[in-house]
């Protein structure tokens, strides 16, 4: 065998891995209910730019379709982690403002004297740190505790 064939079988084998590598982060990604904070939009996005410009690069000059596909399926994969982690972060932003909102009101109606609006204000108040306990744990109800 030739340099040729050691280097085109060292290209298949680590890039169908990296194609394959992809899958626990996307699992992960979409089981996490966090926002998937431990994962960087900016690295998964350079690494797309990065396939894009390969892909670019392997039909315009070197007319090797093969390295486009391969490069082109690392693309998917990249997109995927992005589009999930953005839908994530997005998804969490949107659930975590009606407890923000709830307790503000809640707050401001338990500054009026009215024994009703007194009532009203702390069972909306421990309504929305019931939601957040629920939806994003015990330190994020603490973390709005003031110090």
């Amino acid at each position: 065998m030739t340099s040729v064939d050691y280097s085109t079988i060292a290209f298949a084998l680590f890039n169908g891995a990296r194609v394959l590598a992809y899958l626990p982060q996307i699992v992960r990604v979409h089981r996490d209910s966090h926002g998937a904070t431990g994962v960087s939009v900016t690295t998964w996005s350079l690494f797309t730019a990065a396939n894009v410009a390969t892909i670019s690069y392997a039909v315009t000059v070197s007319g090797d379709l093969v390295v486009a596909g391969v490069f082109g399926l690392n693309t998917i994969g990249c997109l995927v982690i992005v589009g999930l982690t953005a839908a994530r972060r997005f998804r969490l932003d949107h659930q975590s403002r009606f407890p923000m909102q709830v307790a503000a009101i809640s707050a401001r109606l338990s500054l009026e004297a009215s024994p009703v609006a007194s009532w009203l204000g702390r069972h909306l108040i421990a309504l929305g740190g019931r939601w957040l306990v629920a939806h994003r744990g015990r330190r994020a109800v603490n973390e709005l505790r003031p110090t």
